[in-house]
């Protein structure tokens, strides 16, 4: 086909639109697609000066209980002061008070860290989640005077994973720098996070370890430590490009290691899009003159040395490129010269085959990092799809839930109870292992592509009805003794005395007793 003047005017206005969708931001997701890909594939531990002790579920486990007591956190600092720790970050609000000992004992152990170092946590936080009023929470004055403040809010890119660390923020005149410009003493700036860096290159202690001496043949000497919660009942989870689930003092390490690195860096852009605006118009001249198959070759080698070229260029000079644009600029380029020959093809059958694609991905996204157990069940009673948390109620891959009778995981659930929605409602969930485990489910109707469905959110409600008989046991019964109280006594009396059933009552009386009691 003859390349006419209008033709190349078209396209080239094509490739102009592409770079203005480039420059607005619409290509940031093929930029992440092909970071992230470049995050794993150059995957590597590295030699650090950063040691992480996690407050994990083995510590929340042996100390039996959350919060802990302030004076927790000053035994350990004084353990870690000992061993020679040089920096420590201390990744806990200290915002409200407690007892008046308890926050001295704290502010004692500040006080006397004998590292180079201490950072506490300062951040801005909405003050409801009903309005736009802001509020910043920085350690009591006490505590705060013996530490520096860093930011440790993030924020999230529009996939809502984190990338990088905000350089601080100004508050009221005081400026709160993040905790990798803070370690590394440079100018305050975005962290873009090195996600290469393995998450294992951290050696990982556990709080109670450490509190109890059980480290002690670990040489912390020299070393910068950060203290933040790891389990993931503590709430602080973040979604990141390596993992739906990423502990925040996890993230802070990344950073912090990644500035003492050098930092990555972002080509660019005014020197990118002219360059991209050249390989696409003679992408365009070429194309056109070619046949499909051709133009899908080159279109294939293009990416392919694309993807090597932002590899090459993160690995060796920490320089993101933006690939992903270049990759979907050269597609619409390519694309445009192949719909003036194959006309035929229907742009909206293709439009809507994405369209259900990143639907499906949107929903398999939802059933993976849901804390709640989300089930599919046909109205035939069997399991049509089950999410990654129903691993933790049933003790079963979700792929061997598929298939289950939904009798056989929730016995006391009715097919007809499937037909209809319903509000949350308390049923025992039967377990793999065979564990009768309680949990609370809500019914909801979906039509989709696997035909009517009932949409169940079950929820493990063991923690709940823990703490209901916790409070039960203390109604009734003497806090010193453990034994049944007053309260108890009158109430069973009462019962078997409307029961008119004969009873024999005893009473003891142990002398002095009151004294104790």
């Amino acid at each position: 086909m003859k390349v006419t003047r209008r033709s190349v005017r078209l396209w080239l206005i094509a490739g102009a639109c592409a770079v203005v969708a480039g420059l607005l931001g619409a290509l940031a997701t093929a930029d992440r697609a092909v970071h992230d890909l470049s995050f794993r594939l150059l995957e590597r531990k590295v030699d650090t000066n950063l040691v992480l002790i996690a407050i994990d579920a083995k510590s929340l486990r042996d100390m039996e209980r959350w919060p802990w007591p302030r004076s927790v956190h000053a035994d350990l600092l004084d353990r870690l002061s000992e061993q020679g720790v040089e920096t420590a970050f201390v990744d806990i609000d200290f915002s409200a008070r407690t007892s008046a000992n308890e926050d001295a004992r704290l502010a004692e152990a500040l006080s006397e860290f004998q590292g180079k170092e201490i950072f506490l946590p300062a951040f801005v936080q909405r003050l409801s989640n009903a309005g736009d009023a802001i509020a910043l929470s920085t350690p009591l004055p006490e505590l705060a005077e013996h530490a520096e403040l860093v930011a440790v809010n993030v924020h999230a890119s529009k996939d809502g994973a984190v990338r990088y660390l905000p350089a601080g923020f100004e508050w009221s005149g005081n400026y709160y720098n993040s905790l990798p410009a803070a370690l590394s003493g440079h100018v305050p700036k975005d962290t873009v996070i090195d996600y290469s860096i393995s998450p294992e290159s951290f050696p990982t202690l556990s709080y109670s370890d450490v509190l109890r001496g059980e480290t002690a043949n670990y040489d912390l000497r020299g070393k910068t430590v950060l203290i933040g919660a790891t389990a993931v009942e503590l709430g602080d989870i973040l979604n990141t490009p390596i993992a739906k689930a990423t502990p925040g003092i996890i993230v802070q390490a990344l950073a912090a290691e990644t500035e003492r690195q050098g930092g990555l860096r972002y080509f660019p852009k005014l020197l990118f899009y002219p360059l991209a605006l050249l390989i696409c118009g003679g992408l365009i001249a070429f194309a056109s003159t070619r046949g499909w198959r051709t133009s899908l070759l080159l279109l294939a080698a293009v990416t392919g040395a694309t993807l090597a070229l932002s590899i090459a260029m993160q690995s060796f000079s920490q320089t993101l490129l933006p690939g992903g644009s270049l990759m979907v600029m050269a597609t619409i380029s390519i694309f445009t010269a192949i719909f003036q020959k194959m006309e035929q093809i229907s742009l909206y059958r293709l439009l809507l085959k994405q369209s259900l694609s990143r639907k499906r991905a949107l929903l398999d996204s939802v059933l993976e990092t849901t804390v709640d157990s989300v089930l599919l069940v046909g109205h035939d009673g069997i399991v049509k799809k089950a999410s990654f948390s129903s691993e933790v109620i049933f003790a079963s891959r979700s792929s061997d839930l598929v298939g289950q009778e939904i009798s056989s995981l929730l016995p006391e659930l009715t097919c007809a109870e499937l037909t209809e929605a319903h509000a949350a409602e308390e049923y025992v969930a039967i377990a793999a292992n065979g564990d009768r485990i309680p949990v609370e489910v809500s019914v909801s109707q979906t039509r989709a592509s696997m035909g009517e469905t009932a949409t169940l959110i079950v929820r493990d409600i063991r923690q709940r009805k823990a703490r209901e008989d916790e409070l039960y046991f203390h109604a009734y019964h003497d806090a010193l003794t453990r034994l049944p109280n007053r309260r108890y006594l009158f109430e069973h009396v009462s019962k078997n005395l409307s029961a008119d059933q004969p009873g024999l009552l005893v009473m003891l009386d142990l002398d002095r007793f009151k004294e104790v009691n």
